[in-house]
């Protein structure tokens, strides 16, 4: 995972276009193959996760990383299917395929919902999910988001400072 830091004003919307339209990447893993990028929570995504930021149920952070791994899936234009863990999903697409996803656009998503469930949803997302994609053997999977300093301050309001210095080598300042 890198996540790419920023403030306003940087391009960085911009960047994560043209790395989305390279429409692959090259795993350090794998040199020798190129690998598909998705964007994420690109057009097909973010109404799935705007219907789950609406929902009346809990936000919980189990629940948020379920639903950043069924959105991954949707991206691999897959499905999960009633009552299979999207995590078991990614584990199989990763026998055959492999991936980038680019995830920009959080912003977009503050205010659409309780602050609670959209500082839940991106702190998650920041956190965990990249862990679990690699726990999948081999790691198929590769995450770049691309963020605002300010908003992973909001979002990961304990030990922020430690995970924004973990990649500053990224900070597209």
């Amino acid at each position: 995972m890198a996540l790419l830091v920023s403030g306003e004003q940087t391009g960085a919307t911009a960047l994560a276009g043209q790395v989305a339209a390279a429409s692959t990447w090259t795993p350090p893993s794998r040199p020798d193959a190129a690998a598909p990028v998705y964007a994420s929570p690109g057009t097909a995504a973010a109404p799935f996760l705007q219907e789950q930021l609406q929902a009346p149920d809990p936000h919980w952070d189990y629940t948020w990383g379920r639903h950043w791994l069924r959105t991954f899936v949707a991206d691999l234009s897959e499905t999960v299917p009633d009552g299979t863990d999207p995590f078991d999903v990614l584990q199989e697409i990763g026998k055959s395929r492999t991936g980038l996803f680019v995830v920009d656009g959080l912003e977009a998503f503050i205010g659409t919902a309780s602050d609670d469930a959209v500082q839940t949803m991106i702190r998650v997302l920041l956190l965990d999910t990249a862990d679990h994609l690699r726990s999948i053997p081999d790691r198929p999977f590769g995450l770049l988001v691309f963020v605002r300093r300010e908003t992973v301050r909001w979002a990961v309001q304990q030990n922020s400072a430690q995970l924004l210095n973990r990649y500053c080598d990224y900070d597209l300042d």
